[in-house]
C-alpha cells in the first residue's frame, strides 16, 4: 500500500480515537471537557501538516490560557464552599484545628467527647472538647455545671494519665439544689493525650550521658547538651538523641523547654548549675532535678530566694536527685534518677531519703533482703 494513504489513514484513526477520549471526558464532568478540548487539540497539532503547525500552536496556547483561568475559579470555588461549611459549623472547625495544633505542639492535653446521650440533654453526641494543664479550653460538651466539673476531672488526669469515662444525671428533680433538670443522662469519655515525654538534660559527663542514653531506650525523646565539644559530641549518642554544645544558658534557649518537660541538671561545678537552674525556671518545667548533695541544697535555694525566684518553685526542684537506693555507680545512679522520673510522670512524688520506712499499701517501701545465715 502506498505510504501517502498509509499516512491518511492512521491520521484518521488517531483523530477518531481522540474524538472518541473527546466525548466521554465531556460526559463526566465539565472539568474533564476542558482537559478533552485541550486533548482534542493536542491531538489536531500532532496530525497537521508542518505548514499548519503554528496555528495549532496558538489555538492550544489560547486553550492552555483559558484552562488555567478556568481552575483558577474552581480553587476558588472550593474556597468559598470551605469558607460557607466553616460558617456552619465553626466550633466543629475550631476544634478540630485545635487538635491537630495542640497535637503539634507536643503539649498534653485531655480529649473530652460525649459518646453517649438519653434523653433531653444540652450535650450531644460526639460533641468534643480540649482541656489543657493551665485550666483553658477549646470546644464544648454542652456547657453548664457539668462541663465545669469535667475541667476538674482533666486537671486530676494531668498527674494520673490514661482513660476514664463519666456518667452525668440529669434528671434531679429539685431546682433549687443547682443540679440540672433536663430529663436525660450523658457520658463523656476522657483521654489523657500526650506525645513521647520529653527530657532535657543539661551536662554530659559521666551521668548525663548514660542517663541520656537510658532515657532514650526508655521512650523518652531525650536532648543533652553540654559547653564542652568533646562532652556534647552527637557520635556519643544515637540519632534519636538532639545534642546541643553551648553554654547552659543558651542551650536552655535551644532545647524548647516547655510545662511538660523532664529537666535534669547534672554540669561540672556549682556555677554551671546555677546558670542552667535559673535559665530553666522560668519555663516552669513538669520535673526539674538536680545532682547534689542535702548540705547544697540549703545554699542553692537561699541564692534563688535571694534573686527574686518563686520560693514554692524552688522547692519542689529534687535536689538530691533520684530515689535512694544506696548505689554508688554512675550506672546505679542513673536508675535511680530515672525510677523517680517515671514514678513522677506515673503521678507518685518520691524524693531522695535514707530513712528507712515500714511498708503501707499506699507507699511499698524497697526493704533488705533478709542475709543468708
Amino acid at each position: 500500500m502506498p505510504p501517502v494513504i498509509v499516512s491518511f489513514f492512521y491520521r484518521k484513526i488517531i483523530g477518531v480515537m481522540h474524538g472518541i477520549i473527546y466525548r466521554f471526558c465531556s460526559f463526566c464532568c465539565s472539568n474533564f471537557s476542558k482537559c478533552g478540548a485541550l486533548f482534542h487539540r493536542q491531538s489536531l497539532l500532532e496530525t497537521a501538516s508542518p505548514l499548519n503547525a503554528g496555528e495549532h500552536r496558538e489555538i492550544l496556547d489560547n486553550q492552555n490560557n483559558l484552562l488555567a483561568s478556568n481552575l483558577d475559579k474552581s480553587v476558588i470555588y472550593k474556597q468559598i464552599k470551605l469558607n460557607l461549611r466553616k460558617e456552619e459549623y465553626p466550633m466543629a472547625v475550631d476544634t478540630y484545628r485545635e487538635l491537630r495544633e495542640a497535637y503539634n505542639s507536643g503539649k498534653s492535653f485531655v480529649l473530652c467527647t460525649v459518646i453517649d446521650v438519653k434523653g433531653s440533654s444540652p450535650a450531644k453526641a460526639g460533641q468534643k472538647m480540649i482541656v489543657f494543664r493551665d485550666g483553658s479550653f477549646v470546644g464544648t460538651i454542652g456547657g453548664g455545671i457539668n462541663e465545669a466539673r469535667t475541667i476538674g476531672k482533666c486537671m486530676d488526669m494531668f498527674a494520673m494519665g490514661g482513660t476514664q469515662v463519666i456518667d452525668y444525671d440529669l434528671r434531679s428533680s429539685n431546682a433549687e439544689d443547682k443540679e440540672p433538670i433536663c430529663g436525660g443522662e450523658f457520658k463523656v469519655l476522657l483521654e489523657f493525650q500526650s506525645s513521647a515525654p520529653r527530657l532535657c538534660i543539661f551536662g554530659a559527663g559521666h551521668i548525663g550521658e548514660r542517663l541520656a542514653k537510658v532515657a532514650d531506650l526508655t521512650g523518652y525523646s531525650v536532648t543533652i547538651a553540654d559547653a564542652r565539644s568533646d562532652y556534647a559530641d552527637p557520635e556519643k549518642f544515637s540519632k534519636s538523641i538532639n545534642v546541643i554544645c553551648d553554654p547552659y544558658a543558651e542551650a536552655v534557649k535551644k532545647a524548647r523547654i516547655n510545662e511538660d518537660t523532664f529537666v535534669v541538671v547534672c554540669t561540672p561545678g556549682h556555677e554551671n548549675d546555677a546558670q542552667a537552674i535559673e535559665a530553666v525556671l522560668p519555663y516552669k518545667p513538669h520535673y526539674l532535678g538536680l545532682v547534689g548533695s542535702g548540705k547544697k541544697r540549703q545554699q542553692f535555694m537561699a541564692n534563688l530566694k535571694e534573686k527574686g525566684f518563686d520560693p514554692e518553685q524552688c522547692e519542689d526542684i529534687f535536689m538530691p536527685i533520684g530515689m535512694s537506693f544506696g548505689s554508688t555507680t554512675p550506672e546505679e545512679i542513673v536508675i535511680e534518677i530515672m525510677a523517680q522520673i517515671i514514678a513522677f510522670r506515673n503521678g507518685q512524688v518520691v524524693r531522695y531519703s535514707r530513712k528507712k520506712e515500714e511498708p503501707s499499701e499506699d507507699y511499698p517501701v524497697f526493704l533488705k533482703r533478709p542475709q543468708k545465715k
